[in-house]
This record gives structure tokens, sequence and C-alpha cells, in this order.
């Protein structure tokens, strides 16, 4: 089998393929036999009818396709092989030459993983800032926790202020008609929530309990229901009840209430030592997002659409099963946002390029790192999703193996290794300059 390659933009290759006269025959032979098979011709057995009696009952345009079909399939993963190619999609295929008593030739383009030219990688420095939690974010830690264990108690007297919890019956009129979904009783409302129609909430404050009052007000342009969007709306309202919170003081009763900790100050202590844990987090995250980015402006490689492509469908299916885990179809979300599947894979492109250049660099770094994940972190890893899944480390083994799970996870881990290899050898540098700086 002889073939050719040539390299086109993008990451495509064609290659033209010519399979040699024996396999031909054979397969033509096996096409003859296959075809007989399937028909009851006059005057002879069934499988027995000659060659030309087949090829004229059937037509010479199916013999042909049914021996192109079969060799294409047969040397396509031979030519894959033999040439080393890195295949990620499906080829384009087109039949050059096909004769009963001559080689065969085809043609194939597609894409294949693309070359990356790495940048100075290893020269890539980025500063991590330093981690301070001061005692004034604990005290606004505290202040949280304090409102979230504040009480709501009902004011009798006084007006209706930013923050109170308002219980409302509300009717609302266009065109001084009551209009569909625009009544409520006894309506519970944060004033300052923003979770009614803008204009609402401001103009319940200096209300008092008991009071009713008419509330204007004009429905946003882009507003969900169409036939409401633009139009003015007045709401018939009436306060049943007006509720504020009541913040308990901050000392070693309020510790032991909401807490384990018996006195103020442990729960302080406790606090600072989690929020500088969090700071923490949250500092190794940015400093590995930046060097990542860094990394990846330095590289240059050509994606070919159909990796592109491949991974905006795998966003596409994340997002479908999110919406799911949510009650919601992602067919339902599409009707309901007036939006195409077409329209989420235009949101997602940009995104996906990200992520697929983002692999194939770190993967690429890896290689030349050679860096390799052994199998106890493989197990590890396996043994965690099955904790996650609620299987046997088995089972989730098989399901994995049987869907190609573990490649993939491989990949990440390997991706993950040596990103962390390149921020270890990053701060190791860091602290080296560091030292190295004159003392005043």
């Amino acid at each position: 089998m002889k073939t050719n390659v040539e390299k086109l933009e993008k990451s495509m290759i064609a290659v033209e393929v010519e399979v040699e006269v024996e396999k031909v025959k054979i397969a033509f032979d096996k096409a003859y036999r296959q075809l007989a098979k399937k028909v009851n011709i006059p005057g002879f057995r069934k499988g027995k009818a000659p060659k030309n009696i087949i090829q004229s009952y059937y037509g010479k345009e199916v013999v042909y396709e049914d021996v192109a079909h079969d060799l294409i399939e047969t040397t396509y993963p031979e030519v894959v092989n033999q040439e080393a190619l890195d295949v990620v999609d499906k080829p384009d295929v087109e039949v050059i030459k096909i004769e009963e008593n001559e080689p065969f030739v085809y043609k194939v383009k597609v894409a294949v993983r693309p070359d990356v030219k790495l940048g100075n990688y290893k020269e890539i420095t980025v500063e991590k800032r330093e981690v301070e939690v001061t005692d004034e974010d604990v005290a606004e830690q505290l202040e949280r926790m304090r409102d979230v264990h504040a009480e709501l108690i009902a004011v009798e007297e006084g007006e209706i202020q930013q923050e109170d919890h308002v219980f409302i019956d509300f009717k609302g009129y266009i065109d001084d008609e009551a209009f569909e979904g625009g009544e409520g009783s006894n309506y519970e409302l944060k004033v300052g929530s923003k979770t009614f129609i803008p204009g609402f909430e401001e103009q319940l404050i200096g209300i008092k309990t008991g009071e009713e009052k008419d509330i204007v007000v004009t429905f946003p342009e882009d507003y969900h229901a169409e036939q409401y969007a633009g139009k003015e709306a007045t709401f018939h309202v009436k306060i049943n009840e007006v509720k504020r919170k009541e913040l308990a003081p901050l000392d070693d009763d309020f510790a032991k209430e909401v807490t384990d900790f018996d006195t103020l100050d442990e729960l302080k202590v406790d606090l600072k030592g989690k929020m500088e844990e969090a700071e923490v987090e949250k500092v190794n995250k940015e400093q590995k997002d930046q060097f990542a980015k860094e990394v990846l402006a330095q590289a240059e490689v050509e994606i070919p659409d159909a990796m592109i492509n491949a991974r905006t469908e795998e966003m596409i299916d994340t997002f479908g099963q999110q919406l799911e885990q949510q009650g919601t179809a992602l067919d339902g979300y599409l009707e309901y946002t007036k939006t195409t599947r077409d329209d989420l894979k235009e949101n997602f492109r940009e995104t996906a390029i990200e992520s697929v250049k983002h692999d194939l660099v770190f993967t690429a770094i890896a290689e030349e790192e050679k860096i390799e994940i052994d199998k106890e972190r493989l197990e590890e890893e396996i043994e965690k999703l099955a904790k996650a899944y609620q299987k046997d480390k088995e089972e989730m083994r098989m399901m994995l193996a049987q869907t190609g799970g573990i490649t993939f996870i491989v990949q990440d881990l390997l991706i993950e290794k040596t990103l962390d290899m390149l921020l270890g050898n990053n701060n190791n540098n860091n602290e080296d300059n560091k030292e190295e700086q004159p003392q005043a």
C-alpha cells in the first residue's frame, strides 16, 4: 500500500492512498459473493450467480460502492498507523480510481492534532501576592454572621425602611385592567432586594403597617413577558406587616449560641484561621490562572475547527446537564430564551478555543518535560470518582474504560501535574531571587 501525505492549513492533511491490485481483487470477490446471497436470480442457485449477472442485476455502481467501502474501512486504520497520524476527527474520503483489476486509489482529508510552538515557558515568573487577613476582615465576617442569625421582629409603629421585610397584598393594573400574574396575597418582600419591577420597592419606603398606596412603575423594555415590556402599570398595595432584623450583641453568649465556642475570642481566632486558609487557596488559584495565561500567550498553535467544534459540543452537553439538575430541559431553555443551539455554539466558541489551546499547550509541555502519571495517582482519582458517584471502585473503573474516560482522566491529571511543576519552579525561582536581593 502506497501513501502520499500532504500538509494543509489549520492542521489538516490530505493522504492519497493506493491499494494494491491483490487486495482489490479480494474485495471485488467478497462484494460479488455477498450480493449474490441477497437475491434469487432465475436459473441460478442462490449465491451462485456469476459476476457479470450480479453486476447487471445490481448495477456497476452498487458493486463498486461496496468494494470502495470495504477497502477504505480496512485500509484507513493501516494508513493512520503507518503514517503515525494523530487524527482528531472523522475523515473526508474521495474515491479517485476504482477498477476491478487495477490498484484502488482514494484520498483522505482529515484533521490531526496540531504541532505546538512553545514559548520560553521556563522563563516565565508570576509573583504571588501576600496573604493577609486583618482584624477588620474578621470583624466584617462577624457582622455577616450576626446578620444571618438575626431575628425578624415585627414593627408595630414607624415607617418602612430599607432592608425591612414587608408582607403585602397587591394587585396590578395596565390601562385600568387587572393583568395575569400581577396579584399576590401576604407576599413577603425584602425592601432593597431588587426582586420586583424597578422602582416598586423604593416607593414602599415611608409607608406604615395597615396603610395602602398606589405604586406606579414601568416594565423594563427587555421584560421576559413581551406583552408587558415597556408598559406602565399601577399596583394597589396594602401593607399587612413589617418586620425588621434585630441583631444580637456581639459577645460570648453570641459565640455560644451560633458556634461550638465558649467565648467570642475563641470564635475570632477560629474565623481568622479559616479565612487565612481560604485566602491562601484564592491566592494560589490567582497565581495558577495568571501563570497558565502567560504560558498560553507565548505559545502558538493552529487549532483545527474539528477540535473546537467537538469541545463546543461538550460544553453544550455539560450546560444541558446542569439545566436538567435544576429541573429544566435544554430545549425548554432555548425556547424560553428564544435562542438556538447554533447561538449557544457561537457563545461557547471563544471559551472552547481557549480550553483546547490550554490542553494542547500543557500536553506538549508534559511531553517535552517527560512528565507521566503513575498508576497510584490514577487509582486515587478513580477511587475519588467512585465515592463521588457512590459506586464500587471496580464498577467505576469498568464504566470509565467503556466510555474512554480513563484517557481523559489521565490527560487532566497530566496537565494538572505539569502546571504544578512549572509553578513550583516559578515559586522556587522567586524565593531564590528574594534571597539574592541586597539587604538594606
